[in-house]
């Protein structure tokens, strides 16, 4: 599943091509020790995303001056750092 999260202009519409869907919150897909979760939602996938920006939003100056504009919109996503970089989730 490949996805992106674009921003476009106010009074804009995007591409006739592009799937809109509206952003909200969902559960993330979770999987066990042993095995990846059974299925996975496109919102889950954007759950993922935004919770990854909200993270770089709040850790990185260089992201978070780049994203200023989007912090009220990533206020109420829970920071989670890239498991690989060994945070906890909803650090």
């Amino acid at each position: 599943m490949l996805t992106y999260i674009a921003a476009v202009p106010p009074n804009s519409d995007p591409p006739p091509t592009w799937q809109v869907v509206e952003v909200g919150h969902a559960e993330l897909a979770r999987g066990d020790a042993t095995a990846p979760p059974t299925s996975i939602d496109i919102m889950q996938v954007q759950e993922h995303a935004l919770r990854h920006l909200a993270w770089l939003l709040q850790d990185d100056p260089v992201i978070a001056d780049i994203l200023a504009d989007w912090s009220d919109a990533l206020s109420d996503y829970i920071p989670e750092p890239f498991r690989a970089l060994g945070g906890p989730a909803g650090m």
